[in-house]
């Protein structure tokens, strides 16, 4: 007789796998690259947020247009920004959560089929 694991140590055990294993490939990166830290500027911010919400396999408890949100209230408490520019990612938060709930409403007009 087998035992089934609980889901929630499952997925636990699952995401602590991932954890180390992205871990172990940021270091190798930081071997590769002598140490020096990469500099973060706003194009890599951007590339960030465009995949927010899809940058992991498990299911997540936000969607996309809440974590825009969540990231747009967030903004305020950062105090360095380094090389990006504050300015800009806020306009393109602001964008990207309009787009979103656009594309939501046009859905919702949309005719039910059943």
């Amino acid at each position: 007789m087998t035992k089934k694991m609980n889901p929630e140590l499952k997925q636990a055990r699952a995401l602590e796998r991932e954890r180390i294993r992205q871990r172990a490939n940021h270091e190798k990166e930081m071997k590769r690259r002598k140490g020096r830290y990469p500099i973060w500027t706003t194009d890599d911010e951007l590339k960030y947020l465009r995949k927010i919400g899809s940058h992991t396999i498990y299911s997540m408890p936000f969607t996309k247009l809440q974590l825009l949100e969540k990231y747009l209230i967030t903004m305020e408490n950062r105090v360095y920004w380094g090389h990006i520019e504050s300015e800009k990612v806020k306009s393109y938060v602001q964008k990207s959560i309009r787009l979103i709930q656009d594309k939501q409403y046009r859905e919702s007009l949309k005719p039910k089929v059943k």
